[in-house]
């Protein structure tokens, strides 16, 4: 996924349709290192979050933890 292209312009249209979006930094990437970071401090600056693959998976992990709120509304897979 390009960062500068297809993620910004999705997201964009994402946050103007008031969704709440964040971008997983570390999933998307473009043709040159420069166009990725500007790309991320656009999107920060106007947009929405931006966070890494770590902070999604720990956050997932904190949310079906048993105890948490969450955990125990939801179902096992059948």
């Amino acid at each position: 996924m390009s960062t500068d292209v297809c993620v910004e312009s999705t997201t964009r249209d994402a946050y103007f349709l008031d969704y709440y979006v964040t971008v997983v930094a570390d999933c998307c990437g473009a043709a040159r290192e420069q166009y990725h970071r500007d790309a991320l401090a656009r999107f920060e600056r106007d947009y929405g979050g931006v966070t890494t693959s770590a902070e999604v998976i720990g956050a997932w992990e904190r949310l079906h933890a048993p105890g948490s709120p969450a955990a125990s509304g939801t179902r096992s897979p059948a």
